[in-house]
């Protein structure tokens, strides 16, 4: 009897040290999983630290922008002004060329109105003196006919002086003509060079164009990308909760399994059945161990490819503007040639900047994913938000230069088609101006050719007077003063008449210039008008694109006080579950005096050893150094108290003893269903 008592005795205590091994594993599992709560915890901490520094570049990119902002407001408004003083100086140009036009013309007409008036009174002194003359030698035959004959040669010197007169003052003109035709080539070749101008700014910002299509792309295959990888995270998030849940298991079956330690009884099935479901556990703990590797290898390769074509991509849009600003570079003077290289090397500094500033989000981006697959905490939550948000305000700075760009290409169009049609208005006025002066030539030609005329005809009256010197009849000299009078009439009715086209067609010159002028004006004047107007519209635009930039910048504020708050309800959550763990403690180091006092009661005296707390199993299972030695520090949550899930005992009904005070202990757990048949 006292054998089978001793052999039941030691099969016993083998079993509850077998039992005490896999409750030593569960609790090292236990404490592994306490220790990633720690380490949780502090990666927690780090994202924190790492929130409040996004906030604060928050605040300093939303600063840049204001800057940026400003400075694009500034640059706007004084590229406005230099348009504005263009296009007047411009059109003063363009009004003292009118003015200088319609002065020449009018000098012109008034030289050629004196040159009229002066041989309109030669002519008439030319006439009454030849009719005198002839009167004279009517009466004088004799030495009165060389005497008019010589009167006459020296009229006829006289006139030819001032043909020739005449001829030097035509010359004059032609050259005054070739100067303003020269001034006419000289501001089309400005307007020539304008024009070059505005196609250069036109293919500059065609490129700028392509560059902002290109970051485009890579934005929207960035925003793919990461897609992707958000997803790549809810799925590693959904595995992280079932080990969660599964640690949950595991901390329950581990208090049902100290309700276990407290039983004295020999179940076995009990011991296989822990033992099957801790293997279990620990065969799916391995494999969410594998899943969350290899979502995190993915989502490492995943990054890297992203990380190579961001860089790629960025090494291909700085290639471009170098060619493109290269081109330029060949294309332009030495001080176009200076300003465009600062311009390549800013470019090419905010181009380092963008590259390191995106190096450092990718390494950030990587740094947080990895901790988020590896503790499935919270901080991924926040940096996948602080990344969005970032993403987000790159695309409005995107959008907005975008914006920026066409609305200075379209400006840019707008002015060069208004300055295009004032240079057909002005070529048109040229145009005009040389037909005034080539009417003015034809008439000049025609005067000249009256003169010619008068001049044949002074001929023909001295040669008249050398007939008449052996001439005696009166009726042929009436006959011929009277065609002569006739003759000099004509021409005085005909200098009246070209005189009277040559004003009314001054006339018509100068009403045409002062409507082209006036059409000029307005034209100018809804130019301006107009692009006030637009820069206007571009500055409201521009400001509710600040007001959008700071509402969201106001939202991203809310969302990082939300995540605040949800840290600090965690950290009140860990405060209350580490105290449920001292409770848990106490409770584990009762069930241990309980174990010794049944052990010590079943032995009917102390065991070998049990005076020594490391002699007993169940005193160096429950008591193992660094697991749960009272004031131990404890930063990860722990399970929930023995006596949350507990039910209620109550006396057995086989045994209604004590030992030392302590009552026995029941088969609660629901690891006993189905045992009572042992």
């Amino acid at each position: 009897m006292l054998r089978r008592e001793r052999d039941a005795h030691l099969r016993t205590r083998k079993k509850y040290e077998e039992l005490g091994v896999h409750a030593t594993a569960v609790l090292r599992q236990r404490d592994e999983t306490r220790e990633a709560l720690e380490a949780s915890t502090t990666r927690e901490r780090t994202a924190n630290a790492r929130v409040d520094e996004l906030t604060r570049r928050l605040d300093e990119e939303r600063a840049t922008s204001e800057t940026r902002l400003e400075d694009v407001r500034r640059s706007s408004a004084e590229w406005r002004e230099a348009q504005i003083a263009e296009v007047n100086a411009l059109r003063e140009a363009a009004e003292t060329r009118m003015r200088e036009a319609n002065e020449a013309a009018s000098r012109v007409e008034e030289r050629v109105a004196a040159r009229v008036a002066n041989c309109e009174k030669r002519l008439s002194e030319a006439e009454r003196d030849a009719a005198q003359r002839a009167r004279d030698a009517i009466g004088r035959f004799g030495a009165l006919a060389s005497s008019t004959e010589v009167r006459a040669t020296r009229e006829a010197n006289a006139l030819k002086t001032r043909i020739e007169t005449l001829e030097e003052e035509l010359a004059t003109v032609n050259r005054e003509r070739s100067n303003a035709t020269h001034a006419a080539t000289m501001a089309k070749r400005d307007m020539d060079e304008a024009m070059g101008q505005f196609e250069s700014f036109r293919a500059e910002l065609a490129s700028a164009r392509d560059v902002i299509h290109a970051r485009d792309e890579a934005l929207a295959t960035t925003r793919r990308e990461l897609r992707a990888i958000e997803s790549a995270r809810d799925d590693a998030r959904a595995n992280l909760n079932r080990l969660e849940i599964t640690n949950r298991d595991l901390e329950m079956k581990v208090s049902s399994l100290e309700e276990v330690l407290g039983d004295v009884g020999g179940h076995k099935r009990s011991v296989m059945i822990l033992r099957a479901r801790v293997t279990h556990l620990t065969a799916e703990i391995q494999s969410a161990k594998e899943l969350a590797a290899d979502a995190k290898a993915r989502f490492i390769n995943e990054l890297g490819a992203l990380k190579a074509q961001c860089a790629q991509d960025m090494q291909s849009a700085l290639h471009r503007t170098e060619q493109h600003y290269k081109s330029r570079l060949h294309a332009s003077s030495e001080g176009v040639v200076a300003e465009l290289r600062r311009e390549v090397v800013d470019l090419e500094g905010e181009i380092a900047k963008l590259k390191r500033t995106h190096a450092r989000e990718l390494e950030d981006a990587l740094a947080s994913e990895r901790q988020a697959v590896a503790s499935a905490s919270e901080s991924s939550i926040r940096s996948s938000t602080q990344r969005t948000i970032e993403a987000e305000k790159a695309k409005a700075v995107a959008e907005l230069s975008a914006r920026e760009a066409r609305e200075r290409l379209e400006s840019s169009v707008k002015d060069r088609e208004a300055m295009e049609a004032a240079l057909v208005a002005a070529n048109e006025h040229i145009a005009a101006l040389k037909a005034e002066r080539a009417t003015y030539e034809e008439k000049f030609q025609r005067l000249k050719g009256e003169l010619e005329e008068s001049e044949a005809n002074v001929r023909d009256l001295g040669a008249l007077l050398s007939v008449r010197k052996t001439s005696l009849a009166g009726e042929e000299e009436e006959a011929l003063s009277q065609n002569e009078s006739n003759t000099m009439q004509s021409l005085q009715k005909q200098l009246e008449e070209s005189k009277a086209e040559g004003l009314a067609a001054v006339k018509r010159a100068q009403d045409m210039a002062q409507l082209e002028i006036d059409a000029l004006k307005r034209g100018l004047e809804m130019s301006a008008h107009r692009a006030s107007s637009e820069n206007q519209g571009r500055i409201a635009a521009l400001e509710k694109d600040l007001a959008e930039a700071l509402e969201g910048r106001n939202i991203a504020r809310e969302e990082a006080e939300d995540l605040r708050a949800q840290l600090n309800r965690y950290e009140a959550l860990t405060k209350l579950q580490d105290d449920a763990m001292s409770a848990s403690k106490s409770q584990v180091k009762t069930l241990s005096q309980r174990l010794r006092s049944l052990e010590s009661s079943m032995s009917g005296s102390p065991m070998p050893g049990s005076a020594s707390p490391a002699a007993s199993p169940s005193r160096s299972f429950f008591l193992t150094p660094g697991t749960f030695t009272p004031g131990s520090p404890v930063s990860r949550p722990a399970p929930t108290p023995i006596t949350a899930i507990r039910s209620p005992r109550s006396p057995p009904a086989s045994s209604n003893r004590s030992i030392d005070g302590i009552s026995p202990i029941k088969r609660s757990s629901p690891l006993f269903k189905g045992l009572d048949g042992e």
